[in-house]
This record gives C-alpha cells, sequence and structure tokens, in this order.
C-alpha cells in the first residue's frame, strides 16, 4: 500500500531517482524499526534470565537456610534460643548480605 504510489511514479521515467530515494528511505527506515524490535526483545530475554536466576538463587538459599536451622535445632548448640529467633537471624543475616551484593554491583 504504502509503496504503491511509486510505483505509479515509475511510469514517468523523470520520477525514477525520486521514487530510488524514498524506496532507499523506506528501507532504511524499516531496518532501524527492526533493529529496534530486536534489541528489545534481546533485553527482555536478559531480564527474564536474570530473573529466573535471582528465583532459583534464592530458592537454594532458602533451602540450605531451612536444613541449618533444622539440624541447629536438633542439636544442643541451640538450646537457650527458639527456632524463631534462629529464623530472623538468618534472614538478617541474609539481608545484609544482599545489601552488600548491591552496594558491590554499584562500585
Amino acid at each position: 500500500e504504502e509503496v504503491q504510489p511509486y510505483i505509479e511514479k515509475l511510469s514517468d521515467p523523470g520520477q525514477a531517482a525520486v521514487v530510488r530515494q524514498a524506496m532507499e528511505q523506506m528501507k532504511q527506515e524499516a531496518q532501524e524499526e527492526y533493529a529496534s524490535i530486536n534489541a528489545m526483545k534481546t533485553a527482555k530475554a536478559e531480564v527474564v534470565v536474570e530473573l529466573q536466576d535471582q528465583f532459583s538463587q534464592q530458592d537454594w538459599i532458602t533451602k540450605q537456610l531451612t536444613a541449618v536451622v533444622d539440624l541447629m535445632e536438633a542439636s544442643d548448640f541451640c538450646c537457650a534460643t527458639t527456632p524463631v529467633d534462629l529464623e530472623l537471624f538468618f534472614v538478617e543475616a541474609l539481608r545484609s548480605s544482599e545489601d552488600e551484593e548491591q552496594l558491590s554491583k554499584r562500585a
């Protein structure tokens, strides 16, 4: 549809240069749009992978902390400490390590 008027202009040999210039411009715009769409798709895919990595890491850490708390509860090591206190300790330790990790990424 966009090209039809230019095809009709080609019946006049004097318009060939104008038509060629217009087609080159349309081609350039299409290539830029294609490159932009590909860049957005790539960025989206990278974000999805990073979110999956973060979820996987958080899941692994949660499993590890749960195992540690279970072992500590079963041992005499934490007789005077309640399970809730142990959980709060590990959650706070994890948060502080995440904060340090975020700061190191900014540096």
